[in-house]
This record gives structure tokens, sequence and C-alpha cells, in this order.
């Protein structure tokens, strides 16, 4: 994996001061193998974690991830630095568990065997605006699944759309939560 530093480094100034944007990155720099001898990021964060009591697998895959928690910081900087975080939304989440890891490995990332898929899989998904930065975090605990991106962020927004044409829900609506999975 490259850098998701570099690659935002890249491609902030494109875009920054063209307001207003809508940009959708996929990053890459926490994908596996996890190991400081195949997995660049994990090698240049290693020593971050070095000290951490876990396996090198564990130490690898967050020292990977470490890379991502960089070019965020360096994104909220450069739009702050913009005076435009108070305007910008993010919108963040997994797609995937950390499925490049070890039964063992996963069992000692998450402190114990997951249960089942569910628990497995379970990720978190971050919608940060700078405007909201110092208030108190709005926390949803029901079930949502990326399904309920869209027709959350088009209430959010005030975007007309027709909700009987979304699978998802708004997660800050009454609507009953569900959750699909393949198995």
């Amino acid at each position: 994996p490259q850098s998701d530093v570099e690659m935002f480094e890249f491609t902030i100034p494109q875009y920054i001061d063209k307001q207003p944007f809508s940009v959708y990155y996929m990053t890459f720099s926490g994908h596996c193998r996890y190991s400081p001898e195949h997995n660049k990021m994990s090698k240049k964060n290693f020593d971050k974690v070095a000290h951490l009591d876990t396996t090198d697998a564990v130490k690898s895959y967050l020292a990977a991830n470490l890379e991502l928690e960089y070019a965020m910081a360096s994104m909220i900087a450069q739009l702050e630095e913009a005076g435009i975080a108070d305007d910008t939304v993010i919108c963040m989440t997994s797609d995937h568990y950390p499925y490049g890891l070890s039964k063992s490995g996963l069992k000692e990332l998450y402190g114990g065997t997951p249960e089942n898929i569910f628990r497995r899989d379970h990720s978190a998904w971050i919608l940060w605006c700078g405007s909201l930065e110092n208030e108190e975090p709005i926390v949803v605990s029901t079930p949502t699944t990326s399904l309920d991106i869209l027709p959350t962020l088009s209430n959010l927004f005030g975007t007309e759309f027709d909700s009987r044409l979304f699978p998802g829900r708004d997660v800050f609506s009454d609507a009953e939560a569900i959750a699909f999975n393949a198995n």
C-alpha cells in the first residue's frame, strides 16, 4: 500500500479553493499484508506502535492505519487554514473488517473472538463537520449499514428524494434499524 498522506497532499490543493466541492477518497494505506516487510506503511509507522503488547501482525495493522490518521489530520489542518472547515462535512466509514489478519490476530485486535459475523464486521461511521467540532458528539447506537448513509446525508443537506427508492434509512429518524448480511 501507498501513503494516504501523500495522496491527500497531492489532491487537496487541486480542489480546496474551488468551493463547493465534493470529493470521494478510497484510502488504502491500511490494507494488508500486515508486516513491516510487506507493507510500506506498517514499516513507516511501526515505531509508533512497537511498545504495544500485541503481536507484530496487529502492530503492523495499527501502524498501517496510522497513515490514514495522519492524512485526516493534514486534511483538517488544510481546511482550517483555508477557512472552510466549518463549512465542510466529512463522511467516513470502512468497507470491510481487517480480513488480512488471521483468526488469532482478529481475536487479539477485538479483545476476544467475535461471536458472529455482525460483531466481526462491526465498525464505525464517522460524520464530521468543523462547525460542530466543539459540540457534544452525537452517538447513534442503533444498527446502521452503508445503505443508511445516503438517506441520512440527503436529509441533513435538505436534498429532496423519494425514501421509497432507498433501502436504507436516515439514522436520526425513528424508522426501524435493519442490517442485512449475506450469511
